[in-house]
């Protein structure tokens, strides 16, 4: 999951986990407001989904949200990079 040029990130670690056999699916936040009007059937984050990834820039946003139980949020910034796990 991300917004903005983490997208861009998302599609290029899909097309390398495909070429490993692996089914990823990349979702697109271009608006939280709008994301979260949005219906269930339009909000494609299966439940049965455990493990999540977001790649983030910089903030964490309210991805802590959607992640999941087994969720990873990727936070990278201009001086360092850390990787938060939700617990």
């Amino acid at each position: 999951m991300g917004s903005g040029s983490e997208v861009a990130l998302l599609i290029d670690a899909k097309e390398v986990l495909a070429q490993k056999g692996v089914d990823v699916s990349v979702v697109s936040f271009p608006s939280w407001d709008y994301f979260e009007k949005q219906s269930d059937r339009y909000k494609v984050l299966p439940k049965n989904v455990e493990i999540r990834v977001t790649v983030e820039m910089g903030a964490t946003h309210g991805w802590y949200k959607y992640l999941g139980q087994r969720g990873v949020l990727l936070v990278f910034s201009t001086s360092e990079s850390q990787v938060k796990v939700k617990k």
